[in-house]
């Protein structure tokens, strides 16, 4: 993980040294023994410290106190201030963060009861993910390859031909290419490996590359880049509505792939999940049967 991820803070205010040493430990148990994304461990920590901030405004926090600082009224009343300004999964990602620091408290201090102060998460909504066409995609593509350089023509290849994240997407290493057998080993969310099949396209941009190269990405390129990249594909496809965010790629290849029919396991499998939809369980598949059923559904 990239430095101290509590370091990178936005404007916040700064808390005594007690509860930062307890945020810097909350921050080592989410890196070492959770196994948290780093996206997902900078968004505990900022719900954390919100919340640190919110109950340390008129009492001081020690563990002396901590049976009466950490009350399920003192929580609900926190969510219950935020909620105005969240959506429903941004409020369940902030009760799974504080269930998470709690937990972790008890581990480390007798006088929390983690069973009792426990909240309950937000029903979060299901909606269809919005997707584009097969033809719109196709034009898409030509475009790409006529207009944009390759390193933009690689990442569209790997955030639709491949189904990866942004984040998967930048941490490509190229040694992790296996050109033989056309597929890329991923370290992905929660650190989860897999291993996912790469487009003739990705392959012939990625061969041009030492495989010494750490990554296909010019220097100093980050996720922000990548993101202004897909955002500025939108005007190369015409009358389009749809603002071209990386997930939008992702929906759009898994929706065609279960149009053509390719089996939801399997592309469970593909895009690293372990549920594709709120109702479906990860099935483990055998890698060859993906990478054979892919090559015959993939759309393009």
């Amino acid at each position: 993980m990239s430095p101290s991820l509590s370091s990178t803070r936005s404007q916040t205010q700064s808390l005594d040294p007690f509860l930062e040493k307890i945020i810097a430990a909350y921050e080592s148990e989410l890196e070492t023994h959770k196994r948290r994304s780093e996206h997902t461990s900078r968004s505990y920590l900022r719900h954390v410290r919100n919340l640190l901030e919110d109950l340390s405004l008129d009492t001081q926090i020690r563990e002396s106190t901590f049976s009466k600082i950490f009350t399920r009224e003192k929580l609900s009343s926190h969510l219950q201030s935020c909620a105005a300004d969240l959506d429903a999964s941004s409020l369940a990602q902030k009760v799974s963060a504080i269930n998470t620091f709690l937990k972790f408290l008890q581990s480390k201090y007798s006088n929390i009861d983690f069973a009792r102060l426990k909240l309950s998460r937000p029903k979060v909504p299901t909606r269809a993910p919005k997707i584009l066409k097969e033809d719109q995609i196709q034009f898409l593509r030509q475009q790409i390859l006529e207009s944009r350089p390759p390193n933009e023509q690689l990442l569209f290849e790997l955030l639709y031909g491949s189904a990866l994240r942004i984040s998967e997407c930048l941490d490509l290493i190229i040694g992790d290419v296996d050109f033989s057998k056309k597929h890329v080993r991923i370290l992905g969310k929660g650190r989860k490996r897999r291993i996912v099949p790469l487009t003739s396209k990705a392959l012939k941009i990625l061969e041009k590359y030492p495989k010494s190269s750490r990554g296909p990405w010019p220097p100093g390129t980050g996720v922000r880049t990548l993101r202004r990249w897909c955002s500025d594909w939108c005007h190369l496809l015409p009358e389009n509505d749809l603002k071209i965010h990386p997930h939008l790629l992702r929906h759009s290849l898994a929706s065609h792939l279960l149009k053509r029919g390719l089996k939801l396991p399997e592309i469970q499998k593909l895009l690293g999940h372990s549920r594709l939809s709120t109702t479906q369980r990860y099935t483990h598949l055998d890698l060859a049967d993906l990478l054979r059923n892919y090559d015959k559904s993939f759309p393009l």
